[in-house]
């Protein structure tokens, strides 16, 4: 059943400023469509929401549902700010399984978030031409990403990969999620025994000596670089609950599991 107007109302004043942040970081100035529930209030409309299909007619009702929804319980009370759990490593170190079991843990808890897989987000080829490190482009996948998530109320984002942990990454989750977004970094770490053994059994083509390379290299950068108030977690010789047990702990988001430092 679709808000009454005075849901939708509601929702509108308790859920805009985040969208509109985003948009003044992006330059954005659409306005909302003539007509819509929230005409008057002079604000901008998203420009991402130009993809919804029968944008502007339809648009704006379907966002105020959302927004509904995200009132009604999707993100913790009176948590007005992101934050985002960068889970970082070597390859090998088992960056995605941890991952997804951290996912599990929180689910269990009734924690509501989103998982992203930083690798995906520049898996382009070739590189653009303007941005040969691809870096651009995946910040701009991780804000629209982002957005859709935040749209439907979560505040909390669970995020992937190798070097996400270092200092000069902050500022795109900044960007993308808010000035004011929490960071909680976490570095996985495994021995260059244990994390050659576990590429040598993942990577069957062609690219293993490269990625053996890669791991060394990007172990001792992140050993090196990582922020002090990064939180480091041994993965050898332990199961993949228990390093996701510690890893929620960091994050204080599963209730009963304390924050560590």
């Amino acid at each position: 059943m679709p808000p009454t107007t005075k849901a939708r109302a509601h929702t509108t004043v308790e859920c805009w400023s985040f969208i509109a942040d985003r948009d003044r970081r992006e330059g954005r100035e659409r306005r909302w469509p003539e007509g819509s529930v929230n005409e008057s209030s002079n604000r901008t409309f998203p420009a991402r929401f130009q993809l919804w299909p029968g944008f502007p007619e339809t648009c704006a009702p379907q966002l105020i549902n959302e927004l509904a929804d995200a009132i009604g319980g999707r993100h913790p009370a009176g948590m007005d700010h992101a934050e985002v759990l960068l889970i970082g490593g070597r390859a090998g170190v088992g960056k995605t399984t941890v991952g997804w079991e951290v996912s599990a843990r929180l689910r269990a808890a009734g924690a509501s978030h989103a998982v992203i897989d930083g690798d995906f987000m520049g898996q382009v080829h070739p590189a653009p031409e303007d941005d040969p490190d691809r870096s651009r482009i995946t910040e701009r996948n991780l804000t629209a990403v982002w957005g859709n998530f935040a749209a439907l109320g979560h505040r909390r984002l669970v995020y992937v990969n190798t070097l996400c942990v270092l200092p000069e990454a902050a500022g795109m989750f900044r960007r993308a999620m808010g000035a004011d977004a929490r960071v909680i970094r976490v570095l996985l770490t495994a021995s260059d025994a244990t994390a050659g053994r576990r590429l040598t059994g993942r990577e069957l083509g062609s690219e293993l000596q490269d990625e053996l390379a890669a791991s060394l290299r990007k172990a001792r950068l992140l050993d090196a670089e990582a922020p002090p108030d990064t939180v480091r977690v041994a993965t050898d010789d332990r199961s993949v609950p228990d390093i996701a047990r510690e890893v929620v702990a960091a994050t204080g988001w599963a209730g009963g599991e304390s924050a560590v430092g």
